[in-house]
């Protein structure tokens, strides 16, 4: 699954906003037709995008400041993990080419998981 995260910031004010991409959304998009889309849709795929938003963040205002703050350093939290998470699946995707398999095993899906 991929995801997006958007800082929105105007003027003193701030948002933090995350998209969320099923794993079909993609082939969703390339469908040409309403019919197509239903059918894509009712056959159970992941072809949905999540939306969460924070409220607004007034950076004049302490516990504004710091609700802002507190944002910035989960999204560099979840970052961190993620891009462990996506180098440890890639060394083990170059371990298994290394011994002669072919490592089906796609590092970002896995990391994405």
């Amino acid at each position: 699954m991929v995801r997006i995260f958007v800082v929105a910031a105007t003027s003193t004010f701030v948002r933090f906003i995350r998209f969320a991409f099923g794993r079909d959304y993609l082939d969703y998009l390339d469908t040409t037709d309403i019919d197509s889309q239903k059918a894509f849709a009712n056959h159970g795929k992941d072809a949905f995008v999540q939306m969460q938003s924070t409220k607004l963040f007034n950076l004049q205002s302490r516990e504004g400041r710091r609700g802002a703050l507190c944002h910035i350093l989960a999204i560099i939290r979840w970052h961190d993990r993620h891009n462990q998470h996506q180098l440890a699946s890639e060394s083990e995707a170059y371990s298994s080419d290394s011994s002669g398999s072919e490592g089906d095993d796609d590092p970002m899906e896995t990391g994405n998981r």
